[in-house]
């Protein structure tokens, strides 16, 4: 078995660049999207008394480099 992602398969499979995975891991409501979005420009949701569920994923190219970006949810988190 494998794990497939989606759309980004493509992209990914395609990419010539060197990739670079950054991640946010840490408590439930601390900031980890918002510091996602302020450092690589992404839309990952962030509002009050809103939490991410599960992993999101993002791709992103700079400078000839491919980000992999992953927002997971936070440690803690009862849902």
């Amino acid at each position: 078995e494998f794990i497939s992602f989606g759309l980004y398969e493509l992209v990914l499979e395609s990419n010539e660049n060197p990739v670079v995975v950054i991640s946010s891991m840490g408590k439930q409501s601390t900031g980890k999207s918002y510091m996602l979005n302020h450092l690589a420009g992404t839309t990952f949701d962030t509002a009050g008394g809103r939490c991410t569920d599960g992993v999101w994923m993002t791709v992103r190219e700079h400078s000839n480099v491919t980000y992999v970006l992953l927002d997971f949810e936070g440690l803690g988190s009862f849902e």
